[in-house]
């Protein structure tokens, strides 16, 4: 397994980058914690932009308020969400 982490002050552009992997179907999103979702339970990029809104502020002298982990497993490996 590879696992990419990255920091940076950017937190649409992780957003977005996620969200465009589940849109594709190469990802999928397996847990979320107090995150505002639409009616249908989905989050979009907005509610979760919404839902960082004051931590990010709160933590305003922050300088890489973002941290983006990405984990990428071998195709061989046979993970379930709970292992993940």
């Amino acid at each position: 397994m590879v696992a990419k982490i990255s920091a940076s002050n950017n937190l649409y552009g992780a957003l977005s980058y996620s969200q465009i992997k589940v849109n594709d179907g190469q990802a999928k999103v397996i847990f979320t914690n107090r995150m505002i979702e639409t009616a249908a339970g989905i989050c979009d990029i907005n509610g979760c932009l919404r839902s960082f809104e004051p931590y990010i502020l709160a933590n305003n002298k922050t300088e890489k308020t973002v941290l983006h982990v990405s984990l990428n497993p071998d195709p061989k490996d046979v993970l379930n969400d709970e292992k993940l």
